[in-house]
């Protein structure tokens, strides 16, 4: 998955690159709908179409684009044979 930013007005952006392992699973799940029109109203008002949003209290960060929803747990993710994600 690759998310890319740039900086406007007085808001930082980044660009960051997630390398995922092998799929193991997939579930399909549907969220509720106030949950759905917030993620709707924050990636509107992106100038990529992608937002980061972290989750402290879990040590996660949430990666919101208009295909799916990721949830990044370490920076393990960040390399793969030893190249650099971001």
């Amino acid at each position: 998955m690759r998310t890319k930013s740039e900086r406007s007005g007085g808001r930082y952006n980044v660009t960051e690159v997630f390398f995922r392992p092998p799929e193991v699973t997939r579930q399909s799940s549907a969220l509720p709908a106030d949950l759905h029109h917030a993620v709707q109203r924050l990636l509107a008002r992106s100038p990529t179409g992608c937002v980061f949003v972290p989750i402290r209290s879990m040590q996660y960060i949430g990666v919101i684009d208009r295909a799916e929803i990721v949830f990044v747990d370490s920076q393990a993710y960040a390399y793969q044979a030893s190249r650099a994600g971001a």
